[in-house]
């Protein structure tokens, strides 16, 4: 385990930003004895965080002698040394939460200025509050429990008689406070029903009967929000009723200003997830729905995180719009977003998906050779590379090389304890199935009876092309 895991100093100080680095520095050294070693003790961490590589390892010794030179080594004046800048860490770490988190700012000093009698300071940071919330365009839960909090704050500051009576206060206040509630509520419940359908766990929830009954007799149209996760909550409690989703579809187009970016890509990840799960229980037509969805996400960049488009999003872009023959769309996209995925893992993503176009192009020769470059460190990529090949042997009609590649496939798949069971199963499926198709040749009965097959199965690895090689041979 890296020194940075075990040391809780260096732990917290691998946490700083680059900008926050040189702030904690002059935050600490302004002089005073114990902050002169605070500062030393600070920069041997620093120096042991930045140079893993050189083999530069945390040292208690090392550490001390950074401090105190050639004093004897005292371990209990150490650990308060220790102790001391975890303090000032921790306190510059809220100082910085608090700068940059503007909502809690205006309610710790509108709460200040109340209970300091600022009373003209209060008022007007009261009515930049009543603008921002006449104007604000997010309203999400934290713009909710931001409301609460000020309007709170105005209604302690009237019961002790300090500002004027307002009788549409305490409505006010108890509206943020509920529309919060729900918010968090649904979006828990949407995770809680996420989690049991993956893992078949079961939890209570209180009071959700109750919820869901009062979201049938309240319209809450003009908090966009709520319904939105309500309608999430209704995919995964009734996944059969497909109204709940095309609802949700729509309402995520008219709403994706209601909501941060960060909370718009979480609920698309469920929308993504429900065709995922439908195309995995066999319906074949929702693959245009999932191409459909993320060309939406592709247009609104919501699946970019800091700034980057993962390399399995990338990579799952371009398999479902390969499969709806959207071959030029898919050359175009590797080559205006290929940069947009982590420097780290673009080389491999490149590689790989431009030998999955080369497949569709019917460029065999050139989807192996790219192949053969690509670095399997990812299963999902090792699998689907492994997919490729054995379906560019069966293009070719290489039955000794198609055999060759199916068994080291299967072993590869038994032995290979990162495949998971769903895995294993599907890609099981798909070698049995294309190396009975390879051995039937031309014979119509056994063609016919594999695609019987096929068709109660439904679990399989690359299915339409499968049924497409089984309709060219009928």
């Amino acid at each position: 385990m890296s020194d940075i895991y075990k040391n809780k100093v260096l732990g917290i100080i691998s946490g700083l930003s680059a900008a926050e680095l040189p702030l904690f520095r002059a935050w600490i050294g302004n002089g005073a004895s114990n902050d002169k070693l605070l500062l030393q003790l600070f920069d041997y961490s620093c120096e042991v965080i930045r140079n893993p590589k050189a083999g530069i390892t945390y040292n208690k010794g090392e550490a001390w002698a950074a401090c105190f030179g050639k004093l004897k080594y005292n371990d209990s004046r150490f650990r308060y040394l220790n102790s001391d800048l975890v303090m000032r860490l921790e306190e510059f770490i809220l100082w910085r939460g608090n700068v940059k988190d503007e909502r809690r700012r205006e309610e710790v000093l509108l709460q200040e200025y109340g209970k300091r009698g600022s009373m003209k300071a209060w008022q007007s940071h009261f009515n930049q509050f009543d603008t921002y919330i006449k104007e604000e365009k997010v309203q999400d839960a934290d713009f909710f429990s931001h409301a609460w909090e000020m309007e709170f704050t105005h209604l302690a500051l009237m019961s002790a008689g300090k500002v004027v009576p307002d009788a549409a206060a305490i409505t006010r206040a108890a509206g943020y406070l509920d529309r919060f509630y729900l918010i968090r509520k649904l979006q828990l419940c949407c995770e809680i029903f996420n989690v049991q359908n993956v893992f078949s766990q079961e939890h209570q929830v209180f009071l959700l009967d109750e919820i869901l009954i009062h979201m049938k007799n309240r319209n809450y149209e003009d908090v966009p929000v709520i319904v939105i996760y309500y309608r999430i909550l209704m995919t995964l409690r009734e996944s059969e009723n497909e109204d709940h989703y095309h609802t949700l579809r729509k309402l995520l187009r008219e709403h994706e200003s209601a909501v941060t970016t960060e909370e718009l890509r979480d609920m698309y990840k469920y929308v993504l997830n429900y065709c995922i799960k439908k195309i995995n229980l066999g319906n074949i037509s929702w693959q245009g729905e999932l191409f459909d969805i993320y060309r939406i996400t592709v247009t609104n960049r919501v699946l970019m995180s800091e700034g980057f488009l993962s390399h399995r999003d990338f990579k799952n872009i371009v398999t479902i719009a390969l499969r709806q023959n959207q071959v030029a769309w898919t050359g175009e996209f590797i080559e205006q977003f290929i940069h947009e995925v982590p420097p780290e893992e673009r080389e491999n993503a490149k590689l790989y998906n431009t030998a999955n176009l080369l497949f569709h192009k019917r460029d065999y020769s050139g989807a192996i050779r790219v192949l053969q470059r690509v670095d399997f460190l990812d299963i999902f990529y090792d699998l689907d590379a492994r997919s490729i090949l054995l379906k560019t042997w069966f293009e070719l009609d290489e039955q000794d090389s198609f055999e060759y590649h199916a068994t080291a496939f299967r072993k590869f798949l038994k032995r290979n304890k990162s495949v998971s069971d769903y895995q294993r199963t599907i890609y099981e499926n798909l070698i049995a199935f294309a190396s009975r198709l390879m051995k039937a040749g031309t014979s119509a009965s056994a063609i016919k009876k594999i695609s019987s097959e096929i068709s109660e199965k439904k679990n399989v690895a690359d299915l339409r092309w499968l049924l497409a090689k089984i309709e060219e041979r009928l």
